[in-house]
């Protein structure tokens, strides 16, 4: 009788360390499950971290390198020539059959387009359409060549104020030669009435700058270098305009 009771009590307790062992060995794979799923969502968080925040610096700045590089060859600088009209400003390639968007008031009149590419080629233009009430023009490169640099076009209708954006112009040519200038700041509004049309942002334009390009910082085209309003040196209003205003001209050019 002893020996059934003894030999039950161990089977017992064997039966309670395999149970007890089956049970850590049960928690322990759902330990290891959770800790897997926990590495793959830090993983994807990562991912999209990094695919949605802009590079920074060392010093924890933005970096826009990469993007600058991308838009630098869609930048040009036109010099053009009319009755009373000798000059210089910017514009932007658009397509890559060679039409150049700019702003209206620096080519009106102009019997004499000459567009500089950034790698120094020049190619005469003429003017394929033209809105003074929006100050846009659309210029055609005298060539047959199809495969110039041409922006990426974004939608102005997608800014929202406080957005960063890019600047890319020859701002005062001769005086500064050389490459195109860059500069970046904040969308400070947007204005849409029937009478008032531009992006107002704190990016720096000078003398030269109108017709060059406003960007998003992945690298699209939003608007136009227009117009500088700078009341002392510490505070200036620089409107551009928006690229979606430029859609129907654009496709009169035939450039889109």
């Amino acid at each position: 009788m002893k020996t059934w009771v003894a030999t039950t009590a161990i089977a017992v307790i064997i039966l309670g360390n395999a149970a007890i062992a089956l049970l850590h060995q049960e928690s322990a794979s759902r330990l290891q499950d959770v800790r897997n799923q926990a590495t793959a969502l830090s993983t994807l968080t990562a991912t999209m971290s990094s695919q949605s925040t802009p590079s920074s610096s060392a010093g924890g700045e933005e970096d826009f390198t990469a993007v600058i590089k991308a838009i630098a060859p869609t930048i040009v600088q036109v010099n053009d020539a009319g009755s009373g009209l000798q000059g210089y400003c910017s514009g932007v390639i658009i397509s890559p059959s060679g039409y150049v968007l700019t702003a209206d008031h620096d080519v009106a009149g102009a019997t004499s387009i000459t567009i500089t590419l950034s790698t120094g080629s020049q190619f005469s233009a003429s003017i394929a359409s033209s809105d003074s009430n929006l100050d846009l023009a659309v210029l055609k490169m005298n060539t047959s060549l199809t495969n110039f640099p041409a922006a990426n076009l974004g939608s102005s209708a997608s800014l929202l104020p406080g957005q960063t954006v890019i600047a890319a112009s020859f701002p005062l040519y001769p005086e500064l030669p050389g490459p195109a200038s860059f500069t970046h700041g904040i969308v400070s509004a947007t204005r849409n009435s029937p009478n008032l049309v531009f992006i107002q942002s704190d990016a720096d334009i000078a003398q030269g700058s109108g017709g060059g390009g406003l960007f998003t910082t992945d690298g699209k085209l939003v608007g136009i270098l227009s117009l500088s309003e700078t009341e002392d040196e510490a505070v200036g209003i620089y409107m551009s305009i928006p690229i979606d205003s430029a859609m129907p001209l654009i496709k009169t050019a035939g450039a889109g």
